[in-house]
């Protein structure tokens, strides 16, 4: 891997800071909306975000903010 590949690597890895699986969650729902959509391309993305939330005990995903019940 290069310099600059390590460098972009650790610069994703600061802005999903706090997110567990971010990055995982991220290619999963890229994928699935890829134009040429293939599921079998995308189920390794599924296995390997259902293992990260496994391990690392997450229970939710918030993608929107609080809609405003008042």
């Amino acid at each position: 891997m290069s310099g600059a590949e390590t460098k972009q690597s650790d610069v994703k890895k600061k802005e999903n800071k706090g997110f567990e699986c971010a990055e995982e969650a991220e290619a999963l729902l890229n994928c699935v909306t890829d134009k040429s959509y293939n599921e079998m391309r995308c189920l390794p993305l599924l296995k390997k975000l259902r293992a990260c939330v496994e391990k690392k005990n997450v229970v939710d995903f918030k993608l929107l903010p609080d809609k405003d019940t008042s």
